[in-house]
């Protein structure tokens, strides 16, 4: 339901308040930068459907894409190395992943 819903449906902003809530519930920063890099994987996903349903995608989601993955990069810099690899492969997966769904 409000999980897939797209930024054009009355059930966005209840997503956007979920991820919100799971933000605030991170028990850590790693937690924290994994549910950035989530959130941000899932605006993408956003644009892909949108793409694929012939709609033009908003740049604000591509916005919100950018801040997450910026927030996870910013939590990822106070982390010890070890941890802060983990979220750097975490980010690099996740854009490769993204990247495949573009180009098909």
């Amino acid at each position: 339901m409000a999980a897939e819903s797209l930024p054009d449906s009355p059930l966005y902003p209840a997503k956007l308040m979920v991820e919100g809530t799971r933000l605030s519930f991170a028990s850590n920063q790693v937690e924290q930068a994994e549910i950035h890099l989530d959130i941000a994987a899932e605006r993408l996903r956003e644009m892909e459907r949108l793409m694929v349903d012939s709609q033009m995608a908003d740049n604000a989601l591509l916005e919100r894409a950018e801040n997450h993955v910026g927030a996870a990069f910013d939590l990822a810099a106070e982390m010890p190395v070890q941890e802060m690899a983990g979220v750097l492969l975490q980010t690099q997966t996740m854009v490769q992943t993204r990247t495949r769904a573009f180009d098909e």
